[in-house]
Protein backbone atom coordinates (compact mmCIF):
# COMPACT_ATOMS: atom_id res chain seq x y z
CA UNK A 1 0.00 0.00 0.00
CA UNK A 2 1.28 3.21 -1.25
CA UNK A 3 1.04 6.31 1.69
CA UNK A 4 0.77 9.95 0.08
CA UNK A 5 2.74 12.27 2.25
CA UNK A 6 1.63 15.72 1.17
CA UNK A 7 3.20 19.05 2.44
CA UNK A 8 1.94 22.64 2.18
CA UNK A 9 3.20 25.33 -0.32
CA UNK A 10 6.07 27.20 0.59
CA UNK A 11 5.84 30.26 2.80
CA UNK A 12 5.79 33.56 0.29
CA UNK A 13 5.42 37.53 1.01
CA UNK A 14 4.22 39.86 -1.40
CA UNK A 15 3.82 43.47 0.03
CA UNK A 16 3.21 46.79 -1.61
CA UNK A 17 5.42 49.70 -0.23
CA UNK A 18 4.00 53.33 0.16
CA UNK A 19 6.97 56.20 0.79
CA UNK A 20 7.08 59.06 3.67
CA UNK A 21 5.11 62.32 2.08
CA UNK A 22 7.38 64.10 3.68
CA UNK A 23 10.69 63.76 4.83
CA UNK A 24 10.95 62.62 8.71
CA UNK A 25 7.70 62.04 9.04
CA UNK A 26 5.70 58.77 10.03
CA UNK A 27 3.40 58.51 7.04
CA UNK A 28 4.95 55.55 5.50
CA UNK A 29 3.01 52.23 5.04
CA UNK A 30 3.90 48.39 4.12
CA UNK A 31 1.02 46.30 3.48
CA UNK A 32 1.65 42.79 2.69
CA UNK A 33 0.30 39.65 1.54
CA UNK A 34 1.38 36.37 2.97
CA UNK A 35 -0.08 32.60 1.24
CA UNK A 36 1.50 28.92 1.40
CA UNK A 37 2.74 27.12 4.43
CA UNK A 38 -0.24 26.69 7.22
CA UNK A 39 -2.10 28.67 8.63
CA UNK A 40 -2.50 30.79 10.82
CA UNK A 41 0.32 33.15 10.75
CA UNK A 42 2.38 35.05 13.25
CA UNK A 43 4.48 38.49 12.26
CA UNK A 44 7.45 39.93 13.71
CA UNK A 45 8.77 43.16 12.72
CA UNK A 46 12.28 44.88 13.11
CA UNK A 47 10.71 47.69 15.02
CA UNK A 48 8.55 45.32 17.01
CA UNK A 49 5.17 45.07 15.27
CA UNK A 50 2.90 42.09 15.06
CA UNK A 51 0.67 42.82 12.89
CA UNK A 52 0.79 42.11 8.97
CA UNK A 53 1.23 45.92 8.13
CA UNK A 54 3.22 48.69 8.70
CA UNK A 55 0.95 51.99 9.11
CA UNK A 56 2.74 54.99 9.65
CA UNK A 57 6.30 54.51 10.70
CA UNK A 58 9.32 56.61 9.39
CA UNK A 59 10.96 56.49 6.26
CA UNK A 60 13.88 52.78 7.16
CA UNK A 61 14.14 49.53 6.19
CA UNK A 62 12.38 47.46 8.15
CA UNK A 63 12.63 43.40 8.10
CA UNK A 64 9.46 41.09 8.74
CA UNK A 65 9.39 37.53 9.54
CA UNK A 66 6.52 35.54 8.99
CA UNK A 67 5.54 32.25 11.08
CA UNK A 68 3.17 29.82 10.38
CA UNK A 69 1.57 27.44 12.97
CA UNK A 70 3.94 24.51 12.29
CA UNK A 71 6.90 26.70 13.03
CA UNK A 72 8.19 27.32 8.91
CA UNK A 73 9.16 30.97 8.39
CA UNK A 74 9.79 33.30 5.82
CA UNK A 75 11.36 36.78 6.35
CA UNK A 76 11.97 39.74 4.03
CA UNK A 77 13.39 43.34 3.96
CA UNK A 78 11.37 46.33 2.72
CA UNK A 79 12.34 49.59 2.34
CA UNK A 80 10.35 52.70 2.76
CA UNK A 81 12.25 55.94 0.91
CA UNK A 82 11.60 59.71 1.57
CA UNK A 83 11.60 62.79 -0.06
CA UNK A 84 14.56 65.12 0.58
CA UNK A 85 13.28 68.10 2.89
CA UNK A 86 11.72 70.85 1.29
CA UNK A 87 13.89 73.90 2.17
CA UNK A 88 13.04 77.48 0.50
CA UNK A 89 15.19 80.40 1.01
CA UNK A 90 15.12 83.90 0.00
CA UNK A 91 17.21 86.53 -1.59
CA UNK A 92 15.80 90.07 -1.29
CA UNK A 93 17.11 92.67 -2.96
CA UNK A 94 16.38 96.31 -1.53
CA UNK A 95 15.08 99.10 -2.64
CA UNK A 96 17.60 101.75 -4.30
CA UNK A 97 16.15 105.10 -3.86
CA UNK A 98 14.05 106.05 -0.35
CA UNK A 99 10.23 106.40 -1.34
CA UNK A 100 9.88 103.72 -4.53
CA UNK A 101 8.46 100.60 -5.05
CA UNK A 102 10.72 98.56 -6.33
CA UNK A 103 12.24 96.01 -3.50
CA UNK A 104 12.47 91.91 -4.99
CA UNK A 105 12.60 88.56 -3.96
CA UNK A 106 13.75 85.48 -5.36
CA UNK A 107 13.17 82.33 -4.08
CA UNK A 108 14.84 78.69 -4.56
CA UNK A 109 13.12 75.61 -3.67
CA UNK A 110 14.65 72.30 -2.97
CA UNK A 111 13.53 68.77 -1.68
CA UNK A 112 9.71 68.10 -1.34
CA UNK A 113 8.01 66.29 -4.21
CA UNK A 114 6.92 68.75 -7.11
CA UNK A 115 5.12 70.90 -8.10
CA UNK A 116 5.49 73.45 -5.57
CA UNK A 117 2.79 75.98 -4.24
CA UNK A 118 3.66 79.04 -2.96
CA UNK A 119 1.40 81.45 -0.11
CA UNK A 120 3.19 85.29 0.56
CA UNK A 121 2.30 87.44 3.35
CA UNK A 122 1.15 90.97 2.69
CA UNK A 123 -1.66 90.00 0.03
CA UNK A 124 1.48 89.25 -2.29
CA UNK A 125 0.48 86.93 -5.75
CA UNK A 126 1.57 83.09 -5.35
CA UNK A 127 3.98 83.41 -7.44
CA UNK A 128 7.89 82.26 -6.57
CA UNK A 129 9.41 85.05 -6.84
CA UNK A 130 8.13 88.72 -6.17
CA UNK A 131 9.58 91.41 -8.63
CA UNK A 132 10.06 95.30 -8.47
CA UNK A 133 7.13 95.66 -6.48
CA UNK A 134 8.03 96.28 -2.86
CA UNK A 135 7.56 98.12 -0.41
CA UNK A 136 10.40 98.09 2.38
CA UNK A 137 8.57 95.44 4.66
CA UNK A 138 8.85 92.00 6.00
CA UNK A 139 7.71 89.04 4.01
CA UNK A 140 7.20 85.20 4.54
CA UNK A 141 6.56 83.10 2.34
CA UNK A 142 5.80 79.44 2.41
CA UNK A 143 6.00 76.94 0.20
CA UNK A 144 3.77 73.63 -0.23
CA UNK A 145 4.50 70.88 -2.41
CA UNK A 146 2.31 68.21 -3.35
CA UNK A 147 2.13 65.91 -0.71
CA UNK A 148 1.85 68.56 1.71
CA UNK A 149 4.51 69.21 3.19
CA UNK A 150 5.72 72.92 3.86
CA UNK A 151 8.54 74.78 4.19
CA UNK A 152 8.48 78.99 5.52
CA UNK A 153 11.23 81.88 4.70
CA UNK A 154 10.86 85.57 5.74
CA UNK A 155 12.86 88.14 4.20
CA UNK A 156 13.46 92.06 4.90
CA UNK A 157 13.09 94.68 2.24
CA UNK A 158 14.74 97.96 3.26
CA UNK A 159 15.58 101.27 1.53
CA UNK A 160 18.17 104.06 2.91
CA UNK A 161 17.18 107.14 4.25
CA UNK A 162 16.29 110.20 2.23
CA UNK A 163 18.55 112.90 0.53
CA UNK A 164 18.55 115.48 3.11
CA UNK A 165 19.50 119.01 2.10
CA UNK A 166 19.97 121.77 4.45
CA UNK A 167 20.77 125.03 3.29
CA UNK A 168 23.31 128.18 4.80
CA UNK A 169 23.14 131.35 2.03
CA UNK A 170 24.53 134.68 2.66
CA UNK A 171 22.34 137.38 0.23
CA UNK A 172 23.59 139.33 -2.05
CA UNK A 173 24.31 142.87 -1.51
CA UNK A 174 23.34 146.41 -3.46
CA UNK A 175 22.46 144.61 -6.61
CA UNK A 176 25.72 142.51 -6.94
CA UNK A 177 27.00 139.13 -7.31
CA UNK A 178 28.09 138.44 -4.11
CA UNK A 179 25.65 135.77 -2.72
CA UNK A 180 26.21 132.27 -1.85
CA UNK A 181 25.28 129.34 -0.76
CA UNK A 182 26.40 126.27 0.44
CA UNK A 183 24.68 122.62 0.76
CA UNK A 184 24.67 120.15 3.79
CA UNK A 185 23.66 116.96 2.58
CA UNK A 186 22.71 113.69 4.24
CA UNK A 187 21.16 110.63 3.34
CA UNK A 188 20.88 108.33 0.64
CA UNK A 189 23.81 106.09 -0.34
CA UNK A 190 26.97 106.89 0.45
CA UNK A 191 28.70 110.07 0.84
CA UNK A 192 30.16 111.39 -2.33
CA UNK A 193 27.31 113.28 -4.17
CA UNK A 194 27.30 115.45 -6.89
CA UNK A 195 25.78 118.72 -7.53
CA UNK A 196 24.03 119.95 -10.26
CA UNK A 197 23.28 123.75 -10.46
CA UNK A 198 21.08 125.36 -12.81
CA UNK A 199 23.00 126.95 -15.70
CA UNK A 200 26.12 125.30 -14.69
CA UNK A 201 26.89 127.77 -12.18
CA UNK A 202 28.68 124.86 -9.73
CA UNK A 203 29.15 121.66 -9.26
CA UNK A 204 29.77 121.24 -5.47
CA UNK A 205 28.09 122.19 -2.61
CA UNK A 206 28.79 125.24 -2.50
CA UNK A 207 27.51 128.35 -4.94
CA UNK A 208 29.66 131.47 -5.45
CA UNK A 209 28.75 134.96 -6.74
CA UNK A 210 24.70 134.62 -7.20
CA UNK A 211 22.87 137.70 -7.93
CA UNK A 212 19.27 137.53 -5.88
CA UNK A 213 17.56 135.29 -7.52
CA UNK A 214 15.88 131.90 -6.63
CA UNK A 215 18.47 128.64 -7.92
CA UNK A 216 17.73 125.30 -8.44
CA UNK A 217 20.24 122.59 -7.39
CA UNK A 218 20.34 118.65 -7.72
CA UNK A 219 21.97 116.28 -5.75
CA UNK A 220 22.52 112.99 -6.82
CA UNK A 221 23.99 109.83 -4.51
CA UNK A 222 26.03 107.45 -5.58
CA UNK A 223 23.59 105.22 -6.86
CA UNK A 224 22.02 108.24 -9.01
CA UNK A 225 18.94 109.24 -6.25
CA UNK A 226 18.47 112.43 -6.56
CA UNK A 227 16.83 115.42 -4.70
CA UNK A 228 16.14 118.65 -5.97
CA UNK A 229 15.91 122.03 -3.46
CA UNK A 230 15.35 125.91 -4.65
CA UNK A 231 17.83 128.36 -3.22
CA UNK A 232 16.78 131.84 -2.39
CA UNK A 233 19.22 134.66 -2.44
CA UNK A 234 17.65 137.86 -1.65
CA UNK A 235 19.34 140.94 -1.81
CA UNK A 236 20.37 143.47 1.15
CA UNK A 237 21.00 147.28 0.99
CA UNK A 238 19.03 147.65 -2.57
CA UNK A 239 18.82 151.20 -3.19
CA UNK A 240 15.55 153.19 -1.70
CA UNK A 241 13.40 154.82 -5.51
Amino acid sequence: QNIAINQPDSLSITANVLPAGCYQTQTGSINTNVSGGSIPYTYTWSNNANTPNLINVLADTYTLTVTDVVGCTKSISLTITQPDTLIITTSPTDIVCNGQQTGSIATTTIGGTTPYFYTWSNNLPPTPNQTNSLLPNTYTVTVTDLNGCTSTSSANINQPTPIAITVSTTNANCGQATGSATLNVSGGTGSNYTYTWQDNLSTTNTCSNLLANVYNVTVTDEVACTQTISVAITNNNAPQI
